[in-house]
């Protein structure tokens, strides 16, 4: 709406200001010259009110996954009530402390707001979705499919979003997902394939090592055209 209304009123665009650079301001700009008071505030409070949402409930969700899918497993006995609200609270804290550290380099990411969302967002979409998919859909999925078909949607989704820092030609973060999400079905069917499940622990070892092996090559090349640039 907001693309709608500039391109049929360029006039309202002060100065310097264009659609392509300065796409991140035109929604504060837009509420702050157009919007009367009131109804500013109200658009306002409702945007602060569904970030703390997602960011509520992102944690809280974060910290409910570590504390019963990780942190009870080490403790023989269980864990009380009491305990478990403890180790929800200190994984809360943990969890804030990684996305504040982790706001102080989201703006290297290259792109307005959209695209550095999908650079970020988008590389754990399409793993997450393989997860179910293999579950759900593919009779014959293992284990090791299931975890180096995310891996593999992982790199390659973080391939295609900053290919261009990697020295190759830039794509569009709009194929992050498809990318990331062909790479996790087709590698995780393959492995899944491969039956390794009565292989002795030796065997299952090397297994894995070969199918970590492209994954570890990739980044690394990654890195090195990165650094070269």
């Amino acid at each position: 709406a907001l693309l709608g209304f500039f391109r049929q009123n360029p006039q309202y665009l002060t100065g310097a200001m264009n659609l392509e650079k300065n796409a991140d301001y035109l929604f504060p700009y837009f509420i702050v010259t157009f919007l009367r008071y009131g109804l500013a505030g109200l658009v306002i409070s409702g945007m602060l009110a569904a970030a703390m949402s997602s960011l509520s409930s992102g944690v809280n969700s974060a910290s409910t996954v570590i504390n019963k899918d990780f942190l009870e497993h080490f403790f023989d006995g269980g864990l009380s009530e009491r305990q478990k609200v403890r180790m929800g609270k200190w994984a809360t804290v943990g969890i804030g402390a990684l996305v504040i550290l982790l706001g102080f380099v989201v703006g290297k990411v290259q792109g307005n707001i959209v695209e550095v969302t999908n650079k970020t967002n988008g590389l754990f979409v399409a793993p997450l979705f393989g997860l179910f998919f293999l579950a759900m859909f593919v009779p014959f999925a293992t284990p090791y499919g299931a975890v180096f078909g995310s891996l593999y949607g992982f790199v390659a989704g973080f391939l295609v979003a900053f290919s261009g820092d990697g020295g190759g030609p830039s794509i569009s973060f709009q194929w992050i997902i498809t990318a990331s999400l062909i790479a996790n079905i087709v590698s995780g069917c393959a492995i899944s394939a491969i039956p390794i499940r009565t292989a002795t622990r030796p065997v299952k070892i090397l297994v894995c090592a070969a199918f970590a092996l492209p994954l570890v090559a990739a980044m690394i090349g990654y890195t090195v055209l990165a650094c070269a640039n």
